[in-house]
């Protein structure tokens, strides 16, 4: 064997080796990569099942309250005082629809349930929209419990809760609520105080501020996201119709 021939038996054996230590750091890569694929993976795979646990647990709760709600409501319903027989000075009002006659006892019996006393729950009602022989059987026991229906044959949709009611009761004070919410039993007691303190008044809970133009020209409702304080003039407040108003008989 010549010199030549040695040393290119030496090359190809140092090419070889230098190919393997090639191929050994390219598996090392692929590995490396196929383990941040997976850890990828798995990462996304906690992240979708920890969102679905998420919306699970939280329609778990809402099936929960509901059905929770809807017992302590019905034991409510008969359980609860009657309304004491009071004059006509402060009136509560409110109307309903087809659409939410059925649920509007829940609202009215949280209206019953106030830490007030001395005022009448009247609710007006259109024979446009409502058969008074189709009227939910929870209704009849809210009028044992002191709920008067007035009846009327005009459409006057949501203005039906405030302005029958004050052709009725010209002298009387009157709150009115919407027939969708479960009201706090301390609302009916803040709106009376106040309403004592200043008599000729429009008293609310809630309001929004007028949103103007330099014309003075008033924008969209959509627009109004300052919220009305005790500090806004009394022109550029509007009442939010679920926080209710107190509307003074003077």
């Amino acid at each position: 064997m010549n010199l030549d021939t040695i040393n290119n038996s030496k090359d190809y054996f140092y090419q070889r080796k230098f190919e393997k230590v090639l191929s050994f750091f390219d598996f090392e890569k692929n590995e490396l990569s196929h383990s941040k694929n997976q850890k990828v993976s798995i990462l996304l795979y906690r992240h979708y099942f920890s969102n679905a646990l998420g919306l699970i647990t939280k329609l778990i709760k809402k099936i929960f309250l509901y059905f929770f709600q809807r017992i302590y409501f019905f034991f409510l319903l008969f359980t609860i005082q009657s309304l004491k027989k009071s004059d006509d000075r402060l009136i509560v009002s409110l109307t309903s629809q087809p659409s939410r006659i059925k649920n509007c006892w829940i609202t009215i019996l949280s209206i019953l349930n106030q830490d007030f006393q001395n005022y009448k729950i009247i609710l007006v009602l259109s024979s446009l929209e409502v058969s008074p022989q189709n009227l939910p059987w929870t209704i009849g026991i809210l009028q044992k419990k002191g709920l008067e229906i007035l009846w009327i044959k005009e459409n006057l949709k949501s203005y039906k809760k405030l302005i029958p009611t004050r052709i009725k009761f010209p002298l009387s004070r009157i709150v009115t609520f919407d027939d969708d919410v479960v009201y706090e039993k301390w609302r009916l007691k803040i709106l009376y105080e106040e309403s004592i303190k200043t008599p000729t008044a429009i008293i609310g809970y809630r309001g929004k501020k007028l949103k103007r133009s330099q014309n003075k020209v008033i924008y969209n409702y959509l627009s109004w996201d300052e919220e009305a304080t005790t500090k806004t003039f009394s022109k550029d407040i509007f009442f939010d119709w679920v926080w209710r108003y107190f509307i003074s008989s003077k």
